[in-house]
């Protein structure tokens, strides 16, 4: 049995950066995919299922602009910023933590 001592500082700088890059990256990622997701979820959606995904982008685009395709988006951004800094920060912990332990 191998007994894991595990002492570590961690700085707040530390998990301030990763809390912030956990932020930014999903800040970014989810603007860059968010109108494919309103295109998917508009095609799950449709009753008659008639158009593809470039003819209903054109149609949102058409009627509602560029706005139509990012309806929706400021819950994510509320929510996932928090979710990826909490990820990252613990992930980064785990994985401090454990290739300080003997044995592995």
């Amino acid at each position: 049995m191998v007994v894991c001592k595990v002492i570590f500082i961690i700085t707040s700088s530390f998990l301030l950066f990763s809390i912030l890059l956990g932020a930014s990256v999903s800040f970014i990622g989810q603007t860059a995919i968010f109108p494919l997701d309103t295109i998917r979820r508009r095609m799950q959606t449709d009753v008659k299922g008639d158009m593809g995904m470039c003819q209903l982008a054109g149609h949102i685009y058409r009627n509602e602009g560029v706005r139509g395709l990012f309806k929706g988006i400021s819950l994510s951004w509320l929510k996932l910023p928090v979710v990826l800094g909490v990820s990252m920060v613990t992930y980064d912990l785990a994985y401090y933590a454990l290739n300080k332990c003997d044995g592995i």
